[in-house]
């Protein structure tokens, strides 16, 4: 039943585009869970960001870098993202501040409320997804193990772990000794999809400045905030950045395609739904 809801779901296009908006829409942030939600998004991408500067999908094995840690670091950093922005959305929960603003909420006790669209809609996307990433990662591992042979059984049994990082391999120097290319991360359209994640924390992060430095009575006119300056520049800077990642991603795209051995297809969605292969 989880797996046919995951596919419905298709976590990854526009259903998880869907998901961001609604939760962003009905945003209930606490002080202390943004800040936690903005660490987890960051920690993240950057994670992200470092996989996909050492992945050579389709040409090589890849076992250097976060991949000495965890099999699937994007799929990780993906997951971790998202529930980065579920605290930042406040994790289903509410203060009398937020009341005014949205009579829905249900209340727990004196000061604390309960947000039920974000759990009705965190809850079922984000098993879902996990659920969506578990099953392509068993496909993945069928195909890698066709194609690789014994040198990726032999990575296998150094890595057991899937999503969650293998702790007895932080003494290896591996994960953090490795040489990252812009080149590779570029191939891979990582840069968009990094700062693609930044305007959306630059959003969270200005709603829920507003809701709590705002008058009751100004908690709708968010553009009366004395940090609105701040927060409209940096979304401004963070849209001219996506449009430069992307320019920078296509100008390599060429080259890759040209390079890419007939194993699998490549992937270039926006945001690859394949880690290693494409199904």
């Amino acid at each position: 039943m989880i797996g046919k809801l995951s596919a419905f779901l298709k976590p990854g296009s526009q259903m998880r585009r869907a998901y961001m908006v609604l939760i962003f829409v009905f945003a209930t942030p606490f002080r202390d869970m943004l800040s936690v939600g903005a660490a987890l998004v960051v920690a993240a991408e950057l994670w992200v960001l470092l996989s996909y500067s050492v992945l050579r999908r389709n040409e090589a094995l890849t076992t250097q870098g976060p991949y000495t840690l965890v099999r699937n670091p994007v799929y990780a950093g993906a997951v971790t993202a998202c529930v980065g922005f579920f605290f930042l959305a406040g994790a289903g929960l509410a203060s009398e501040r937020h009341l005014s603003v949205y009579p829905f909420l249900i209340r727990l006790r004196e000061g604390l409320y309960l947000n039920p669209v974000v759990l009705a809609v965190s809850v079922p996307f984000l098993v879902a997804f996990v659920t969506h990433y578990m099953r392509r990662i068993r496909e993945e591992e069928a195909k890698l193990l066709k194609h690789f042979g014994d040198a990726y059984s032999a990575y296998l049994e150094r890595v057991p772990t899937r999503l969650l990082p293998y702790l007895p391999n932080l003494r290896k120097r591996d994960w953090f000794m490795f040489e990252a290319s812009v080149e590779l991360a570029a191939r891979n359209r990582v840069f968009s999809r990094v700062v693609k994640y930044g305007i959306w924390l630059v959003l969270f992060c200005g709603k829920g400045a507003h809701l709590w430095n705002a008058d009751r009575s100004e908690l709708l006119a968010f553009w009366t905030d004395k940090d609105f300056p701040l927060f409209f520049g940096l979304l401004v800077l963070m849209v001219i950045l996506h449009v430069l990642a992307r320019r920078l991603q296509s100008g390599v795209e060429p080259l890759r395609n040209a390079q890419t051995p007939p194993l699998v297809e490549m992937s270039v969605g926006e945001d690859p739904p394949s880690e290693r292969v494409t199904p």
